[in-house]
């Protein structure tokens, strides 16, 4: 069972779909070919998927120009945490960095401040 978002208004007798709605929809294991009569024109479509409350069929193309699969919810806690991951990294090389350089200049010698005169 996947669930999909309507793109297009979609109106068919047991229900109306509005552009926006979430609409549960499932694979079917077998293409179903259905055929279609109209007064002077008969056609057969094969029918992939299956709306979960109607039971409404319908084909590849249909689904693709009605539906647009839903974006899962988890994605969103590991986009955040990808963030913070960065920002702590960043700010610990930084702070690395900047330790390295105290170490570093911490023996270096001092000259002594020439503003006085020394006495005999």
């Amino acid at each position: 069972m996947t669930k999909y978002i309507c793109v297009r208004k979609m109106d068919f007798s047991p229900k109306e779909y509005e552009v926006g709605d979430i609409v549960e929809i499932n694979k079917l294991d077998e293409p179903i070919t259905e055929r279609y009569e109209f007064e002077d024109l008969t056609f057969s479509a094969e029918l992939h998927y299956e709306i979960e409350d109607t039971g409404f069929r319908l084909q590849d193309n249909s689904l693709k120009h009605f539906f647009r699969k839903v974006q899962p919810i988890d994605t969103t806690p590991k986009r955040i945490f990808k963030t913070l991951l960065i920002i702590t990294l960043y700010e610990l090389s930084k702070y690395v960095t900047n330790q390295i350089l105290i170490r570093k200049q911490a023996n270096d010698d001092i000259d002594q401040p020439k503003d006085y005169e020394e006495s005999e």
